[in-house]
């Protein structure tokens, strides 16, 4: 990256030899450490499709978490998740270079008012 100061989009396109993703149970509603320490794993290989993400810097930690935080869609669309690992295959990528972030919170709701963030 041309610095390391700021946070980058990309996106990558075209064939993987393998994608392994995580993924959270629809509706779970226990504490997010206690998700990450047992979520489900699914990895497939040989597969098209699109990653795309955002890497951040060190002093972006509390928005994007640190380096990578990747997205993989398939391309017929039956195989989506949060990105573990991967192996290219042959890909364009295109980068982004992250300028200005706009965060809105949620407005009049109870269960985001009385959550106790850590």
């Amino acid at each position: 990256f041309p610095t390391a100061n700021t946070a980058y989009t990309i996106v990558m396109t075209g064939q993987f030899k393998e994608v392994t993703v995580s993924s959270k149970p629809a509706n779970n509603t226990r504490p997010y450490d206690e998700i990450m320490a047992d979520q489900p794993y699914f990895t497939k290989e040989n597969i098209s499709g699109t990653m795309l993400g955002v890497w951040a810097p060190k002093h972006l930690t509390d928005l994007f978490g640190i380096g990578f935080h990747l997205h993989f869609v398939s391309e017929d669309k039956t195989f989506t998740a949060h990105v573990q690992n991967f192996i290219t295959e042959n890909l364009a990528i295109e980068l982004g270079k992250i300028t200005q972030i706009e965060q809105e919170f949620p407005d009049e709701d109870e269960n985001f008012d009385q959550h106790l963030f850590q």
